[in-house]
């Protein structure tokens, strides 16, 4: 496997050399497998597409150094991939990967972008930016807490959060154990992420055609997040999905593949 800061990732490649290049980015707690239609799609239509499982995720080496995780690291890992990309590239990614595509674009120059699509990225900053009690309430539930944070409790009040009471115990059990396998690494993730006062500004350099989805029964701080970071980038549009949540780029791929790839294509005329 390639090996990048300094950890091995296992990254999948498909589509032809020649293609328009796309790499999609999972969510926290999933693997690059989340993404198997769209790849699929945009393979049939030509495109040469990197779909990498993050530090400690899927198929890639866990995270090996002593200190705390930090979202950072990933972030390293996915320029080091893109750097490796002759030309411009379309990012695709959601939740935590929208946080990654988004700090990613703004670090790119306008010329290595031709597009980006994120999905209800978790990037805390912007909302914080405007107020700061969401963060405070994870806060004193002890949600950060290191003796909490990775444990099945946790997990399940990470899931719980997104998706609904009740959502961790309906998943197969198969499921949940793949998600408490990295649980800890999904923690850290989390807290740093949380913890980011990045704000909406910082993003309005992202000048490539962007755009942003988000679920109608996602929780109101994700859909607030997307309503901020499209009102802050000069060339993105909004799109509510309707009756999905948060993991509708997921349970709704089907259907957002066509989508996602229709909007690529269209950025490629």
């Amino acid at each position: 496997m390639p090996r990048y800061h300094g950890h091995q990732l296992h990254v999948s490649v498909a589509g032809p050399e020649d293609g328009p290049v796309a790499v999609f980015i999972h969510s926290s707690g999933l693997s690059g497998r989340q993404w198997n239609r769209y790849a699929e799609a945009f393979v049939a239509a030509g495109y040469r597409v990197l779909v990498p499982d993050l530090i400690g995720q899927g198929e890639s080496e866990p995270w090996r150094a002593e200190m705390p995780f930090h979202f950072h690291a990933d972030l390293r890992a996915m320029e080091e991939l893109v750097s490796e990309v002759a030309g411009p590239v379309t990012l695709v990614g959601h939740s935590y990967g929208g946080l990654l595509s988004l700090q990613l674009a703004a670090a790119l120059p306008p010329d290595r972008l031709r597009a980006l699509v994120v999905y209800e990225p978790v990037t805390w900053g912007v909302l914080h930016a405007e107020d700061e009690r969401a963060l405070a309430s994870f806060r004193e539930d002890g949600f950060f807490d290191d003796a909490l944070g990775g444990t099945e409790e946790w997990t399940r009040r990470f899931v719980d959060y997104w998706s609904g009471e009740g959502a961790y115990d309906a998943l197969h059990e198969a499921a949940r154990a793949q998600m408490n396998r990295s649980a800890r690494k999904t923690f850290e993730e989390v807290r740093s992420l949380c913890y980011d006062w990045t704000p909406a500004r910082h993003y309005a350099g992202i000048v490539c055609p962007t755009l942003v989805m988000h679920g109608t029964r996602s929780p109101a701080e994700a859909q607030r997040i997307c309503a901020l970071v499209a009102a802050a980038l000069p060339d993105a549009t909004l799109r509510p999905i309707e009756g999905a949540g948060h993991l509708g780029a997921v349970q709704l791929a089907s259907t957002l593949a066509p989508l996602v790839l229709e909007w690529a294509q269209q950025t490629d005329q």
